[in-house]
């Protein structure tokens, strides 16, 4: 049941890891100088190692301080071209900047970036020395930035209880996603876990939200590498299903339905659910110009998953093929409804009703009828 390489797969639109927490993961080491090592000497690393940024300089203070290469650069090259004869017998420690800061390795993004951002303009992006106990190294603010925005961008497509995809990342990957899939083989599991709201109201929200995280590991142990799992929020999740036949699909919803069924430790207890779960293939979903396609196949899964609640619950249930979709017609019926009723487009009929002992009429009853070919008529 693996994937064919060559179709886009819906997981490999994923983060592929949740971003950095601290600045000590972006930290590079570099070479270590005392303060009077002569300016050549340092020069000289430079020259050798053209990805060398920085240096680090013992202090005989026991302090640290970085020098970076475009100093060193701006020093011997500056001063109407005679930076270099002019520094020929100076020390490293006279090369240094004014402005140094120096960060511990367990210091957040956010800090970060604000000790940047409060820096003098001339110095702001200038590289930050990291100390502790790996020895000195060096972080470029750049990466500083780049994983603050990948943090930010991050928690917005992710869920922070499961870590699952959302329903944002859904909304906007999604359509084009589906857009490149082959709607043969492209399907969507609609999962929506059996009286999980007594959960809640049993144990307390604290196990609902463990049983949730424990759900969504199963759920995501059960697709395949190029499926994935999302969480739409409460109880309700989906999973992508790309480059796969039904009878495949049926197969992945009924490992989804035996993996929940295995009991879920909370504390020194065990709790024993089930699932439901709708499934619907992309070849099947009409177009429909309001929705868009992904929201109507998310809507059949949706209407199949209902389907499966009302037949007995845990169960894969699938729309049968000359079976509407019971949102579909409902969904119409209110986007035209308004302007039927700016038409006056609806008949209003009163029949008598009778009372059968004396024969009597006791009241009336109004019937509202709307023809509407495409609805059906007389609906």
């Amino acid at each position: 049941m693996g994937a064919d390489p060559s179709v886009p797969s819906w997981r490999a639109t994923l983060e592929k890891r949740p971003p950095v927490d601290c600045i000590g993961e972006l930290g590079v080491p570099i070479p270590v100088v005392p303060a009077d090592a002569p300016v050549q000497f340092v020069d000289e690393l430079f020259r050798h190692d053209r990805g060398l940024r920085a240096v680090a300089v013992s202090r005989s203070e026991g302090t640290w301080a970085l020098l970076a290469r475009s100093q060193v650069d701006y020093q011997l090259s500056g001063r109407l071209g005679y930076g270099r004869a002019l520094n020929a017998r100076s020390t490293v420690e006279k090369l240094l900047p004014e402005s140094q800061l120096v960060v511990q390795a367990d210091i957040g993004l956010d800090a970060a970036a604000d000790l940047a951002l409060a820096r003098p303009e001339a110095v702001r992006y200038d590289d930050f020395l990291l100390v502790d106990q790996d020895g000195p190294r060096a972080v470029a603010v750049s990466r500083v930035f780049e994983e603050l925005s990948a943090t930010l961008r991050y928690a917005a497509w992710h869920d922070a209880l499961t870590g699952l995809p959302n329903r944002r990342w859904l909304s906007e990957q999604g359509p084009s996603l589906l857009q490149m899939s082959d709607p043969e083989r492209t399907a969507i599991l609609y999962v929506d876990l059996d009286n999980f709201k007594t959960v809640n109201d049993t144990h307390g929200h604290d196990a609902g939200n463990d049983i949730l995280v424990q759900f969504s590991e199963r759920l995501k142990a059960s697709l395949r590498t190029s499926d994935v799992a999302v969480r739409l929020g409460g109880d309700e999740f989906i999973a992508l299903l790309s480059d796969i036949s039904e009878a495949d699909a049926q197969k992945v919803g009924q490992r989804v339905l035996d993996a929940i069924l295995e009991p879920m430790p909370f504390g020194d207890q065990s709790l024993q659910l089930s699932a439901t779960i709708g499934l619907a293939m992309a070849k099947e979903i009409d177009d429909d110009d309001e929705l868009g396609p992904l929201n109507a196949l998310l809507r059949h899964a949706d209407g199949a998953m209902l389907a499966g609640k009302q037949q007995g619950k845990q169960r894969v249930q699938r729309l049968n093929r000359h079976e509407s979709d019971p949102f579909a017609r409902l969904a119409q019926i209110r986007r035209r409804l308004a302007e039927a009723i700016e038409a006056d487009a609806f008949d209003v009929s009163f029949e008598p009703v009778l009372d059968l002992a004396s024969g009597s009429c006791s009241s009336l009853q109004a019937q509202l009828s709307w023809d509407a070919p495409e609805l059906g008529a007389r609906a």
